[in-house]
């Protein structure tokens, strides 16, 4: 996995309203495995992504896709932040 997944996994996140302890809970994990997936020094399991997908309520393309135009990073960035819940 690359950077994509962790910058895509960390956006999910914090579209939700989760912290990352929050997703340690709701995945019955440690909270620095999670950190390691939004960091990229780790990759999740295949039932841990399937969980993931779940939780997050995001499509398995959603967290893998990867942006190389940055106007389009930048966009999503703004879309994401105006979505969050509160």
């Amino acid at each position: 996995m690359d950077m994509s997944f962790a910058y895509n996994l960390n956006l999910a996140r914090k579209r939700c309203g989760f912290t990352q302890t929050d997703m340690s809970k709701k995945l019955h994990i440690d909270r620095t495995t999670y950190t390691k997936w939004e960091t990229a020094k780790s990759e999740p399991s295949i039932d841990n992504i399937k969980r993931l997908v779940k939780k997050l309520d995001v499509s398995y393309d959603h967290l893998f896709l990867q942006f190389q135009d940055k106007k389009t990073v930048k966009k999503i960035n703004e879309i994401v932040k105006n979505k969050i819940r509160f």
